[in-house]
């Protein structure tokens, strides 16, 4: 216990020392990241730390709730380290941390109110620096210039781009700077397909086929509030205009849920894509071989579905077997019962067919890993080829369609705070979350249900809560040994 702890508050001060180290305006910070960086992250660490459950009072941050009680059991040198440094936070502007990646390399970077301050502090704690092309370097990743910090795994590759950046940076996209800098949003990041794929030419794309579709650029954000984290996502051009879904996906037909259990933990869906898109992506990714099978790929007439679903008894929640996957397609009948057949042709190579009144039951002799018995079941129903680890039903009406009507793509987790495996486990919240993508904007939102504390306090005193290891681990225990005697 004593070196968990210990461990967990050697990150939370290397976090936070990370943190008091950055302040100023964020428009500073861009001028200094290539336009072309590959992936940029903007983080509003005060939100962070907010949800961990530190408590700011009278403009100072301190320990609350889920860490302070971890801090107690620390010796007081270390609490001391982790108090001042929240103590330190509110003379920084902790709102505007980036973090970046150019070329294979990663940097995080901030500005500085005091450089001369955090200058000796440095020299205090980690030794005199090197000077290396108009930096201050500590240890070869701590890089102090004027009013900026930089960590750095490569102080050459820093400096190259900071070179990129002199000749076009962050700073000079406004839709790029719009991106990343939402108001209200935990986090933000924007990811450049093309400066991935220019940086690691092993990946093998087309470039001259691509026609310009892969180099939109994809901007991700999330806010965290309360037990819950929301997230927003879209793609757009290097002209700043959203890409609509809807030159891609068509929109979903929902009946495959009628084929779901009423208890399934998570599904998603999609509309039918454009085979336009799908054989200019293959192109330009250099999917040559899609020719072989492109006729199964053209079959798809719709919507596409995959959804997990555990036992419907938790006595039976560690046999695989019991878990219900499965895969919904609409598809031309023709090419199902090709598929179909070929499934049955399986018999010929050690497989056990049966053929049922509506479906087709491939069984593995001896079955898969811990997938034993490991049966398949594959049939079409109202224009879907359907494939399930348990026998295709159809139910009256279901309890689901509503998760996805009007969408392009959706999907959800449903892991209730008073069901059988939150309660069976022991665990101190549950799951509830839904995903949906409209025109040109996806949403998600994702909450621990019946916890009280904040999200990210909640995750942290889920993870330490002995109480639930061992209830968890003695759960486990007992369905294990109820299962040997069977």
């Amino acid at each position: 216990m004593k070196m968990h702890n210990t461990l967990l508050a050697t990150l939370i001060f290397a976090f936070a020392l990370t943190l008091g180290s950055c302040s100023g305006s964020g428009d500073d910070i861009l001028a200094t990241i290539p336009a072309d960086a590959s992936m940029i992250e903007h983080i509003d660490a005060e939100a962070i730390i907010g949800s961990a459950g530190c408590i700011k009072k009278d403009g100072k941050w301190e320990l609350g709730g889920t860490l302070d009680r971890l801090c107690e059991s620390l010796n007081s040198e270390e609490r001391d380290n982790i108090e001042g440094t929240l103590a330190a936070l509110p003379v920084v502007d902790a709102g505007n941390i980036y973090f970046y990646t150019y070329r294979n390399h990663g940097f995080v970077t901030c500005l500085v109110n005091h450089p001369t301050v955090l200058a000796e502090a440095l020299e205090t704690h980690l030794g005199r620096p090197d000077k290396v092309g108009g930096f201050k370097v500590y240890e070869d990743k701590i890089a102090l210039r004027g009013n900026q910090a930089w960590l750095s795994d490569d102080i050459d590759a820093l400096a190259d781009a900071l070179k990129s950046a002199e000749s076009k940076s962050v700073a000079d996209n406004k839709d790029l700077v719009k991106a990343l800098e939402l108001n209200g949003a935990s986090f933000t990041c924007v990811i450049n397909p093309a400066s991935v794929i220019a940086a690691n030419p092993y990946l093998a794309i087309s470039q001259s086929s691509a026609d310009g579709f892969l180099y939109n650029l994809a901007a991700i954000s999330g806010t965290l509030k309360e037990n819950k984290i929301e997230g927003n996502a879209y793609s757009f051009t290097t002209d700043g205009e959203k890409i609509s879904m809807a030159d891609i996906l068509g929109p979903i037909d929902d009946k495959f849920t009628n084929y779901l259990p009423d208890n399934t933990l998570i599904a998603y869906a999609f509309g039918k894509i454009n085979n336009q898109w799908l054989e200019k992506y293959a192109e330009a990714t250099g999917m040559r071989g899609i020719g072989a099978v492109k006729k199964y790929f053209d079959a798809v007439n719709g919507t596409g579905a995959i959804a997990i679903a555990p036992p419907t008894k938790f006595d039976n929640i560690l046999k695989l077997s019991e878990w219900t996957a499965t895969i919904a397609v609409q598809y031309d009948k023709g090419t199902a019962d090709q598929l179909i057949e070929l499934a049955a042709s399986l018999e010929t190579h050690g497989m056990k067919v049966e053929l049922l009144s509506d479906q087709l039951c491939v069984s593995v002799p001896g079955g898969i890993g811990l997938l034993n018995p490991a049966n398949f079941f594959i049939g079409y129903f109202d224009g879907m080829l359907i494939a399930s680890t348990r026998r295709i039903e159809k139910k009256s009406d279901s309890k689901l369609g509503h998760y996805f009507n009007g969408y392009s793509a959706a999907g959800f987790i449903s892991l209730p705070a008073d069901g059988d495996i939150v309660k069976g486990f022991g665990a101190p919240f549950g799951l509830k979350g839904t995903v949906v993508s409209t025109d040109k904007d996806t949403h998600g939102v994702l909450e621990l249900e019946g916890s009280n504390k904040p999200f990210v306090e909640s995750l942290i005193s889920a993870f330490t809560d002995d109480a639930f290891q061992r209830k968890a681990i003695e759960t486990i225990g007992q369905l294990q040994e109820q299962e040997n005697e069977q």
